[in-house]
């Protein structure tokens, strides 16, 4: 306990500074291998660095990501396909991910709804290529990122504010106000991805079961 402590006061110090960036940033990267919930990651980012975190949170997702994608697909890949194989997305969603990685990585990242680390995990068994992954995690990161980590600075602000007992000038309640905007966006964007991808699981469901009816039929001739 005393070692986190000491850990936690020498970040608080230190955060800003170069140390303290590439140390954050590996920190980012190691949760993010071990399935750390991305959006707790990136609040936090937020609170620490304000707006700027972006980058951080972009360099440490993309860095955790490539890791336990290449982990999933070399030194894991047994355990990987027992624990994350099974999963029932994957399974309907493997041939639009081998046929439109770009596009399906984007739209699996934008559904912040599925466990950011178990996507790593779940794409690395499939045939997509690494450059394929690692672009589409950061085009389809962007905007939820970029959400939470105003999110997370409004919060940092806020807490600020109240421990220096501030009161809210007009600039600090538009911070509110547009984060609560981006919290509603952000629901948006969940519910939206979320219908995207069970428009593509019910037509790779019917394509299945078409190809199943058509094993099934007898031969005439």
């Amino acid at each position: 306990m005393g070692v986190m402590q000491d850990w936690l006061q020498w970040l608080t110090q230190h955060a800003h500074s170069v140390e303290g960036v590439l140390l954050f940033i590996c920190c980012y990267a190691v949760g993010t291998m071990l399935i750390v919930p991305a959006s707790a990651l990136t609040l936090l980012t937020g609170a620490v660095y304000g707006l700027p975190g972006l980058l951080v949170v972009l360099l440490g997702s993309s860095l955790g990501s490539g890791i336990a994608f290449v982990l999933g697909r070399k030194l894991l890949h047994h355990f990987v396909r027992r624990h994350f194989g099974q999963s029932r997305w994957l399974k309907v969603l493997q041939q639009s991910i081998e046929q439109n990685g770009l596009q399906m990585v984007i739209l699996l990242r934008l559904a912040v709804f599925l466990p950011f680390g178990a996507v790593n995990y779940s794409l690395s068994i499939t045939s997509l290529p690494l450059a394929t992954f690692l672009l589409g995690s950061l085009l389809g990161t962007l905007l939820p990122s970029l959400l939470y980590i105003h999110m997370g600075s409004v919060a940092g602000t806020l807490l600020q504010a109240l421990a220096q007992q501030q009161q809210h000038t007009p600039a600090k309640l538009a911070l509110q106000l547009l984060g609560l905007f981006a919290t509603l966006l952000l629901l948006w964007l969940m519910r939206h991805s979320s219908k995207q991808l069970r428009q593509l699981e019910q037509q790779a469901s019917n394509l299945q079961q078409g190809q199943a009816n058509t094993k099934q039929q007898p031969d005439c001739h």
